[in-house]
């Protein structure tokens, strides 16, 4: 059992609407595994869609039961989990799961 994390943006105070972008899954015993798309390393990804500053109360990063966690907290519980197995693609299929450049556990398909 593990915890989906998203980011939310583009919050409308008139509807409450919003854009949410599933960010990755944290489970126990493995490596924090991110939902990225393309090739794009962790960094480059953080550098797109987690400008912070500016982030109004209703956005920014949550997990799936709507709980929202801090900035900080959150790469911290990324980086307390990258002593854990990682999630690969087996030898000869295609490349879905990866280790980046960076060291962290990324993947380009969608999951929950």
């Amino acid at each position: 059992m593990g915890t989906n994390y998203y980011y939310r943006d583009n919050y409308c105070d008139k509807c409450g609407r919003y854009h949410r972008t599933h960010i990755g899954k944290s489970s126990a015993g493995w490596m924090f595994l991110f939902r990225v798309k393309d090739n794009i390393d962790v960094n480059e990804w953080k550098e797109e869609f987690l400008h912070y500053a500016s982030w109004k109360d209703e956005e920014g990063i949550f997990d799936e039961y709507g709980k929202k966690i801090s900035y900080d907290a959150f790469w911290a519980l990324v980086e307390n989990k990258q002593s854990g197995k990682a999630h690969r693609t087996p030898h000869g299929e295609i490349n879905r799961a990866w280790i980046d450049e960076n060291g962290y556990n990324v993947c380009n398909y969608d999951f929950s």
